[in-house]
C-alpha cells in the first residue's frame, strides 16, 4: 500500500516508491518519528494506527490519529527543518519509510515522478489550508455573531423603561445588600438571593437583551461571588459555557465568596436545564456498556466517573489542554487516547482523526452548542465513531426551558434548543433510531444504527 493521498501517482510511480521504502512492524507505544527529528523522510501507515503527539507535563497529548494509506513527516521533507511533533504507534503498526536520497533517485530515474509527486503533496497541504481557513471562517462568523449579540446587549432600552429598570434594580440591590448585614449577624441569605434572583429572570425574559445590560452591569458584584457564574462572565476557557464552566456545573458543588456567593452559586446550579442535564449525565453514565468509549469532550469524564461499565480504551476529544490534563488524572489503568480537538472542529473540517468504532459516545449538552445546519451532519459524523451494536448518548435543554434567557442575553452561552422530534428526524437522516428520555426541561437521546443502516 502506498499513500493514498498522493493521488497523482501513476501505477508505476507506486511500484517503484514501494520497491525503495522499507517497511517495519513496531509495537504499541514504540516511537516511529521522535519530535526534532532531522531526518528527511516519508512515512505512511501500511496496517495499523499512529498517533501523531505533543507532550505537556509529561501527559501526551494527540493532535491527530493516522490510519492506513495516510502519511507523516511530509513537512519536515520539504521543509528541511527538524519535525515539530512525535508519532507513535498506537497499537501493532507497519510502516513503510522512503528517505529523501530514494526519492530524489527516483525524481531521477522515473520520468515526471517529481512533477506528479510533488504536485499530489501540494494538493494535500492545500486542501488542509482550505480545511484551516474553513474553520477560521466558522470561528469568525461565531466570533461575530457573540459581538453582535454582545452589542444588543450594550444598548440601552428607552429613557422611560431604562428608568423604571434601574429603580428595579436599585431595590434588588438593596435587598441584597440587606441580606449581606443580615449575613454579618448569623442570618442566612438563601431566601432573599432565591427570591431576587428568580425576578432577575423573570426581567431578562420579559425584557430580553437590553435589560441584560443593566443587570450584568448593576449587578456585576453580585455575579462574581459565585464561582460558577464568575467563571463563565470571565469566559473561563475560552468561552461563556466554556469546558470549565460546563464541568462545574456537572461537578454540582456550590461555592463562592461568602455564605453569599455560595448561595448564588447553589442557586445557580439548581436551575432546571443545569439539574436536568446532571441527570442525564447520571443515567447515561448508569446505561453505558462495552469495553470501548469515545467522550466528545473532557467534561463527560463526569460520565465515566458515574458509569457502572470497566471501560478498556477511552478516548477524550477537547480543545482545552487543561481538561484534557484534569482527565487523564482520573481514568488511571486504562489505556487512554487525550485527542486536542473539539467533536466541531472535526465537523467542520479540520484535522486527522481515525478512531475506530467505540461501543459507547458520550456528548451529554453537545447539542446545546450545535446549530440546526450541523446537527445532521454532527449525528453521522458521531455515528461513523459508533459501533454497529454500540449506543450514542446524546443530550440537550428543550426549547420550553422558562430560564433560557438567563443564559442566553446574561451569560452569552451559545443557544440551540431542538425539540425530540428534530433530533428524531435528523437521526433518521443519519441512519440511526433515537430512544429519549426527559428530565424536566433537559432531553437524553440514545441513539442506534437502525437494522437497515449501511
Amino acid at each position: 500500500m502506498t499513500p493514498s493521498a498522493l493521488t497523482f501517482l501513476t501505477d508505476e510511480d507506486r511500484d517503484a516508491l514501494l520497491a525503495r521504502a522499507t517497511l517495519t512492524h513496531r509495537l504499541d507505544g514504540d516511537v516511529l518519528l521522535a519530535a526534532s527529528d532531522a531526518s528527511r523522510a516519508l512515512y505512511w501507515v501500511v496496517e495499523g494506527f499512529a498517533l501523531v503527539q505533543r507532550t505537556v507535563g509529561g501527559v501526551h497529548l494527540s493532535v491527530a490519529r493516522l490510519g492506513p494509506g495516510e502519511f507523516f513527516g511530509e513537512m519536515s521533507l520539504i521543509e528541511r527543518a527538524p519535525t515539530t511533533a512525535a508519532v507513535v504507534a498506537d497499537g501493532p503498526v507497519q510502516i513503510a519509510r522512503v528517505g529523501a536520497d530514494d526519492l530524489n533517485a527516483l525524481a531521477d530515474g522515473v520520468g515526471g515522478f517529481e512533477k506528479r509527486f510533488y504536485r499530489s503533496l501540494a494538493v494535500v497541504l492545500s486542501r488542509r489550508l482550505r480545511e484551516l481557513g474553513s474553520f477560521v471562517a466558522s470561528v469568525d462568523k461565531q466570533t461575530e455573531e457573540r459581538h453582535q449579540d454582545l452589542f444588543e446587549r450594550l444598548q440601552p432600552p428607552e429613557p422611560s423603561e431604562h428608568r423604571a429598570l434601574l429603580a428595579k434594580v436599585g431595590d434588588l440591590r438593596r435587598r441584597l445588600s440587606d441580606s449581606e448585614f443580615s449575613v454579618a449577624l448569623g442570618g442566612d441569605p438563601t431566601d432573599v438571593t432565591e427570591r431576587v434572583f428568580d425576578e432577575v429572570v423573570s426581567l431578562l425574559r420579559v425584557r430580553g437583551p437590553k435589560a441584560a445590560g443593566v443587570l450584568h452591569r448593576e449587578l456585576f458584584a453580585a455575579w462574581m461571588t459565585s464561582r460558577t457564574i464568575a467563571g463563565s462572565l470571565l469566559r473561563i476557557g475560552g468561552e461563556a459555557c466554556g469546558p470549565r464552566t460546563r464541568e462545574l456545573v456537572l461537578a454540582n458543588e456550590p461555592d463562592g465568596d461568602g455564605p453569599a456567593g455560595r448561595a448564588l452559586d447553589r442557586w445557580f446550579l439548581n436551575r432546571a436545564a443545569l439539574v436536568g442535564m446532571r441527570q442525564a449525565c447520571a443515567s447515561a453514565a448508569r446505561q453505558m456498556t462495552g469495553e470501548s468509549v469515545t467522550l466528545l469532550g473532557a467534561v463527560q469524564g463526569e460520565v465515566l466517573r458515574g458509569a457502572t461499565a470497566r471501560f478498556v480504551q477511552v478516548n477524550v476529544l477537547d480543545r482545552d489542554e487543561g481538561t484534557l490534563l484534569d482527565v487523564h488524572g482520573s481514568v488511571g489503568g486504562k489505556k487512554v487516547l487525550l485527542a486536542q480537538m473539539s467533536i466541531h472542529e472535526l465537523l467542520r473540517g479540520r484535522g486527522r482523526l481515525t478512531l475506530e468504532p467505540a461501543d459507547a459516545v458520550a456528548g451529554i449538552g453537545l447539542l446545546d452548542r450545535t446549530s440546526p445546519s450541523e446537527l445532521t451532519a454532527l449525528l453521522e459524523l458521531c455515528g461513523r465513531m459508533l459501533a454497529r451494536e454500540g449506543v450514542l448518548w446524546l443530550s440537550g435543554t428543550l426549547p420550553s426551558d422558562p430560564e433560557f434567557a438567563l443564559y442566553r442575553h446574561l451569560l452569552g452561552w451559545a443557544g440551540h434548543r431542538y425539540e425530540p422530534e428534530q433530533v428524531e428526524a435528523a437521526a433518521g437522516q443519519a441512519g440511526l433510531t433515537v430512544t429519549v428520555e426527559t428530565y424536566d426541561v433537559h432531553a437524553l437521546y440514545a441513539l442506534r444504527w437502525a437494522a437497515d443502516a449501511t
